[in-house]
């Protein structure tokens, strides 16, 4: 079996959010997004609901346009974004019907993948939104949050993934290990990469270099 290692550019995603808060215009972005999609990546992430409301209301951008130009301008790579399960941009809780039709219209717009975040304490909610996606055509990415400590085990780590394919197996495409301290070494990594200790599904790694598997 021939096996690959592939590329995610979080560039015009994580970039934009953690070192400008998103404070980025859609000029700026569009003169990369063709070199960006020569490059070979397999996937290229783009802001989500919090970014899009800076947009909104900072530069007066329609955010819509920014997600039909990438598509238009990286025809190559599939198009993901972020979406959080139970609001749009802040700390209360918006209606589900809401939320599934912005994923609606990401879709319609040029969004081919779909990052669930945050999710852990609403998975009967975020696996309806997960079965929306999927209807829409998009590919669905559940991320689990790596980090060291007694708490945080192997174990630990198997239940997650147990708890996401359990309500939501129809609807996941892959399961990604979000490791932002930069604490996941090679060596811990390699049984994940291998599905040693993970039950059925793709398991991608994303750390600073996003490197899937």
């Amino acid at each position: 079996m021939n096996e690959k290692v592939y590329f995610v550019d979080q560039t015009l995603r994580d970039a934009v959010q953690s070192l400008w808060g998103f404070r980025v215009k859609t000029e700026w972005i569009l003169p990369n997004a063709e070199v960006i999609n020569k490059v070979g990546y397999l996937k290229v992430g783009t802001i989500g609901t919090r970014g899009m409301n800076v947009q909104v209301r900072l530069f007066k951008e329609n955010p819509w346009e920014r997600i039909r130009a990438l598509s238009k301008l990286m025809p190559d790579v599939v198009l993901f974004t972020s979406v959080l399960p139970y609001s749009f941009s802040e700390f209360g809780i918006d209606h589900e019907d809401l939320l599934a039709l912005w994923i609606k219209r990401a879709v319609a717009n040029g969004i081919r993948g779909l990052w669930f975040c945050d999710y852990q304490m609403c998975l009967e909610r975020t696996a309806r939104l997960a079965r929306v996606a999927k209807e829409e055509g998009a590919e669905v990415y559940m991320a689990i949050m790596y980090t060291t400590s007694p708490v945080h085990t192997d174990e630990f780590f198997v239940q997650n993934v147990r708890k996401v394919i359990q309500h939501m197996k129809d609807y996941v495409d892959t399961i990604w290990f979000e490791d932002p301290g930069g604490t996941l070494t090679p060596e811990e990594a390699f049984p994940y990469i291998k599905g040693k200790n993970i039950p059925s599904l793709v398991v991608g790694l994303a750390s600073v270099q996003e490197v899937y598997h």
